[in-house]
């Protein structure tokens, strides 16, 4: 009967050998162990409003999705509800919604923002079932300085495989790691988690450095704009260009830049610059995200500090907005890109004349 299933507190489908046990007044079906455990319904709140297990309605169980994950805290927040405050006798180590371990039985799972007790929104949704956000750190274990809790909602997207790499990180005499999306996508990626900071550096890094080994190489950038000038310039002024007269032009000036050696200087250029720096940055990046998510913990301290009165609640919701991923800031990181090159190549050219 229940094969599909799945037990309202653990969240686990039920095998075909489950001993199983059911809600007398809704009908709510759980392991017995969960239920000998827990004691009570997971919608006993709700019984007095005639709830039944399997007649929710769609719209009450539908996921809102217009709204992003912060903002779905801050509706359940703004409609009353305590998140430091927990039911009395009530200790829930998974969520009733998603099935990931909670941490420090918050009455708000971090991954899907569901308020333990509500009515669940997806009984089949058990995507992160059985996922601890902590990687099976203690809540009050440091990393870094800070409580491993608070740099689980910094982290928030995959901190379960996060946490774990941060704590080795901080316990590492020589902080030296690898990341492969910090290899492959470079700044990008610092971008991509929000470490704005730092993906500037990077880029301010990566111009000079391309200006500094484009001197080094004889300034092959020079020399292919000559060759195209002059190239150029052999059409302009014949009366009447063609295609075919561009497409000869395009030959010609490939053919001179291989005889003279500056293709081979360009491409020597362009990869000793985004090879060395990308290296640099996933050998780095682990040390450094570390510390972004502990300074991120230290302003939101200092912030609690000079307005006071921040409710626990309040404090964990501003961890979150300020952490997690941004797709936005993959742009930002390449408009920033573009504007630092136009800034240093003017600076190169007003000082150079």
């Amino acid at each position: 009967m229940y094969k599909f299933d799945t037990c309202e507190y653990c969240g686990e489908q039920f095998a075909k050998n489950d001993d199983i046990v059911v809600c007398p007044d809704c009908g709510s079906p759980y392991h017995r162990k969960c239920w000998q455990e827990h004691g009570a319904c997971a919608h006993e709140a709700e019984h007095a409003a005639g709830f039944v297990y399997g007649a929710q309605s769609a719209a009450s169980q539908a996921p809102a999705a217009e709204e992003d994950f912060v903002g779905q805290i801050r509706r359940q927040i703004a409609q009353g509800a305590q998140h430091e405050q927990a039911q009395p006798g009530e200790k829930r180590q998974y969520c009733e919604n998603c099935g990931a371990k909670l941490i420090e039985g918050d009455e708000y799972c971090v991954y899907c923002a569901h308020r333990q007790g509500d009515p669940v929104r997806s009984n089949n949704n058990r995507r992160f079932a059985q996922q601890d956000p902590l990687g099976g750190l203690a809540p009050e274990e440091e990393i870094g300085g800070q409580k491993a809790a608070d740099v689980a909602l910094v982290v928030r997207n995959n901190s379960a495989k996060w946490m774990p790499r941060l704590k080795a990180t901080d316990r590492a005499k020589v902080k030296i790691g690898w990341s492969w999306p910090a290899f492959l996508f470079g700044y990008l990626y610092f971008f991509f988690r929000k470490m704005y900071k730092y993906g500037l550096i990077i880029i301010l890094a990566q111009v000079l450095l391309f200006n500094v080994l484009n001197f080094a190489l004889g300034d092959p950038v020079l020399k292919t704009n000559q060759v195209l000038a002059a190239q150029y310039n052999t059409v302009v002024k014949t009366e009447a260009p063609t295609r075919e007269d561009y497409y000869k032009v395009v030959e010609a000036t490939a053919q001179e830049m291989n005889e003279s050696g500056v293709t081979r200087q360009l491409y020597i250029l362009l990869a000793a610059n985004v090879i060395s720096v990308h290296l640099i940055c996933a050998l780095l990046f682990n040390t450094l995200y570390l510390r972004h998510c502990t300074n991120t913990i230290e302003r939101m301290k200092r912030s609690e500090e000079i307005l006071g009165g921040m409710s626990k609640s309040e404090y964990r919701l501003n961890l979150l907005a300020r952490g997690g991923i941004s797709i936005f800031g993959i742009f930002i990181g390449y408009f920033a890109k573009m504007a630092v090159e136009e800034v240093v190549s003017f600076l190169i050219s007003f000082f150079g004349a």
